[in-house]
């Protein structure tokens, strides 16, 4: 299986996102848009696990103890620079919480996976195919600001991820709350 850890988005704000990729959209660029369904934002990726390893995971999770926070939607962004885009993001404020929080997750399944991951908490909106001016683009994208959309984090989920050819389904396997 699939498998990775994420936080679910809040509906409401689900919806100010979808709207906020409508808005970003130009002829500039074809960027790929994550569905409004899958928004999501990930805590860690594991990839491949077999049941064993699945149910050590699951173990694991049930150890994390962390108390839920609040975080707001921050600033526009682009992975991995502005001379090759490939993904449109936007950030998170404060994001210590969620840096501690996925840190935690870190050394919890050291032992499952142990290939540490360099974290960065954003959500991603889109996947970019091309672009037809990179500067006039990023200069585009940096007018548009999403501050002041705040939301608070309860728990995060365990989920698979199918491969299809319409996409990734996601599968939810577990939640965690946050004290």
């Amino acid at each position: 299986m699939r498998i990775f850890i994420a936080i679910d988005i809040p509906s409401k704000v689900k919806d100010y996102l979808f709207k906020f990729q409508a808005k970003i959209k130009t002829p500039l660029a074809k960027v790929s848009w994550v569905a409004k369904s899958k928004l999501h934002l990930t805590l860690k990726f594991f990839g491949e696990l077999n049941e064993i390893q699945l149910e050590e995971l699951k173990e694991k999770l049930k150890k994390i103890n962390f108390n839920s926070f609040d975080v707001s939607l921050d600033s526009i962004g682009v992975f991995p620079d502005d001379e090759f885009i490939k993904i449109i993001w936007l950030g998170l404020k404060p994001d210590d919480s969620l840096i501690k929080l996925q840190h935690l997750i870190d050394s919890e399944t050291l032992e499952i996976v142990s290939s540490e991951q360099h974290f960065r908490s954003h959500l991603t909106l889109g996947r970019v195919k091309w672009i037809k001016n990179k500067p006039q683009y990023v200069k585009f994208l940096s007018d548009f600001s999403p501050k002041g959309i705040r939301f608070r984090i309860e728990k995060f989920c365990l989920y698979n991820s199918n491969l299809t050819k319409d996409g990734p389904n996601y599968e939810r396997l577990e939640e965690y709350s946050l004290n």
